[in-house]
């Protein structure tokens, strides 16, 4: 029995060290990144879906490059100027069970009418500016 405890512990160990091993690789290889969630709200992206999933977006000439944190999956790379931030809202009510009160969602139109929602904490929002400004 107690063996079987100490696997358990080892394997949750490692897994924890991957996916955080993982984190710091996407805040290094992206500097002045932010961590965000993503859905897609109307159109049809490969490997993103209508729920937000949780990754982290950085900044890459002109453009936001967003990759998933838990996983590797769906990278979706769309232009600075395709973010609509002064059309940012607050969760509804629904979609705090998913994101936090205290994030913003962002509509992100790209071309041939697909729609998404960037979710990120308020306190991010700056730095969003920041990079829009810089492009």
């Amino acid at each position: 029995m107690g063996a079987v405890v100490i696997a358990a512990l080892v394997i949750l160990t490692t897994i924890g060290l991957l996916l955080g091993g993982r984190h710091l690789y996407l805040r290094l290889d992206r500097p002045g990144g932010f961590e965000c969630s993503l859905r897609v709200v109307s159109g049809n992206v490969p490997g993103l879906g209508a729920k937000f999933c949780a990754g982290y977006a950085g900044p890459e000439v002109a453009r936001l490059y967003w990759r998933r944190i838990a996983r590797p999956g769906a990278k979706v790379r769309f232009a600075l100027e395709t973010v609509r931030i002064d059309q940012g809202r607050r969760p509804r009510m629904g979609e705090r069970l998913a994101i936090p009160a205290t994030f913003t969602i962002i509509p992100v139109e790209i071309g041939d009418d697909t729609q998404l929602e960037l979710a990120l904490p308020s306190r991010h929002l700056k730095r969003l500016i920041a990079l829009l400004a810089n492009s």
